[in-house]
């Protein structure tokens, strides 16, 4: 993976305490980017009608623990594997919960009034394009 600039090398330079100049772009940059990444994955999953939530699950700790090997494709894969299964192994755990919940929120009809076009308006076509999505509405 170092050849791709994932080595040790990189990860210490990026690892606690930053150089000035990367603590000041962290500092900047980084508060300001991860509420629009996270945002941006709510609303599609709020279009959808979907509710959300954040699952983050670590891939690696070499670039702050001195004693971890280097990073290679094989092992970036295995843990992303491991990663997979945590996941799906979580969603199988949440799903009956959830479903045996009823949703205080209103994300199940977020997209009711969502379509302002008059019903008889809407052509065949953009129907079936939305039907997936929308079509209780249409």
């Amino acid at each position: 993976m170092e050849r791709y600039r994932f080595g040790k090398g990189e990860y210490r330079y990026f690892a606690e305490p930053f150089p000035d100049a990367v603590a000041g772009l962290k500092q900047a940059l980084y508060p300001k980017l991860l509420p629009i990444a996270r945002d941006w994955w709510a609303k599609l999953a709020r279009e959808a009608e979907l509710c959300f939530a954040i699952l983050a699950l670590s891939t690696d700790y070499d670039c702050w623990h001195p004693a971890e090997e280097a990073v290679t494709a094989a092992s970036v894969i295995e843990v992303l594997r491991a990663n997979i299964a945590r996941a799906q192994d979580v969603v199988r755990a949440l799903l009956p919960l959830c479903a045996a919940t009823p949703r205080a929120c209103g994300c199940g009809r977020a997209a009711e009034h969502a379509i302002l076009t008059a019903r008889d308006a809407i052509a065949p076509e953009a129907r079936e394009r939305l039907r997936i999505l929308y079509g209780r509405y249409l």
